[in-house]
């Protein structure tokens, strides 16, 4: 993942910001393949409605009766080869619309954005640094949606269990820039 900004401990989020993107070249590429090709797909289907509509002039220069040409009845001859030359562009001009929708979408696929608004509590990729997209890569970022109601679990050693007394502390986190966070100590019912 690419880092948009220099995401820190304690910065706020809101839902569905952006937080990094992962490598999309290929999906950006893939969206130019598909524009691509979508854009021969309309001109074969300007050449084949072009050719229909010269056909059914020249059958109506010819005399040939205005109400015998029935474009959404499948004519015979080369009338009909012309209208399902017609019919094929279109379909395949739906394809690679649907090709590019696709393409697009997973293009925006590759932002790594907010679940919820909170508060970051641990970024583990620093600016323009690539990392795993899929596990057993660690989290990229951790999100706390409400530090009011932040619950720190710790074991503590032995040795200083006795320093822990009940009631109003504060504890910081690694790389933290801005004041601790403020809290409550209270006993595990599991200590007792």
């Amino acid at each position: 993942a690419h880092r948009r900004r220099g995401l820190l401990p304690h910065q706020r989020v809101v839902r569905g910001q952006i937080l990094a993107r992962m490598d999309d070249h290929d999906q950006r590429r893939n969206v130019d393949i598909e524009a691509a090709q979508l854009g021969v797909s309309e001109k074969s289907g300007v050449q084949a409605e072009k050719r229909l509509t010269e056909m059914v002039r020249a059958l109506e220069g010819d005399g040939f009766p205005r109400d015998e040409i029935q474009l959404d009845n499948l004519m015979s001859g080369a009338l009909g080869d012309a209208q399902l030359a017609l019919l094929a562009t279109a379909s395949q001009i739906n394809a690679q619309r649907s090709a590019l929708l696709l393409a697009k979408e997973l293009v925006g696929r590759r932002a790594v954005r907010a679940p919820v608004a909170g508060v970051v509590l641990e970024a583990a990729v620093s600016r323009g640094e690539t990392v795993a997209a899929s596990p057993p890569s660690p989290p990229l970022f951790v999100i706390a949606p409400d530090v009011s109601k932040l619950v720190l679990r710790a074991e503590v050693d032995d040795r200083h269990a006795a320093a822990v007394r009940p009631g109003p502390a504060a504890f910081g986190l690694r790389d933290a820039v801005e004041r601790p966070f403020r809290g409550i100590v209270r006993r595990s019912p599991s200590a007792d």
